[in-house]
């Protein structure tokens, strides 16, 4: 069971969503300690960032309060090619220190795009 702390700072309304052909999950425990600092990268930074990606439609962060893994981010996006694009790619092969860092404390990720069949 997951409850929402996507930051205020970021709209999470459906608004653009709704109209999403694709979805992007991410899940991810931590390392003992990290918990902290992993939800500070993703409000201050990685979240935002991403919004910043053309295709991007919302991005949103929860966290287990039963269960796990411990962390889950749901990313609607416009279509799969939404991770393809430029903008996305610079940001993924070339990462910032504090996501190099973020990534490190991860445990037992997982990473899964999904696409509408209506």
């Amino acid at each position: 069971v997951y409850e929402e702390r996507t930051p205020a700072t970021l709209d999470a309304s459906a608004g653009e969503a709704a109209n999403a052909e694709a979805l992007l999950v991410v899940l991810a425990d931590v390392a003992p300690g990290g918990d902290g600092e992993l939800i500070g990268w993703y409000d201050e930074e990685h979240l935002a960032e991403r919004m910043d990606c053309p295709g991007f439609l919302r991005a949103r962060r929860f966290e287990a309060v039963e269960g796990g893994p411990r962390f889950l981010a749901l990313y609607d996006l416009a279509g799969l090619g939404a991770l393809e694009t430029e903008e996305y790619r610079a940001r993924h092969l070339a990462p910032t220190p504090r996501t190099t860092r973020a990534l490190s404390l991860m445990r037992d990720s997982q990473r899964k795009t999904y696409r509408g069949i209506a």
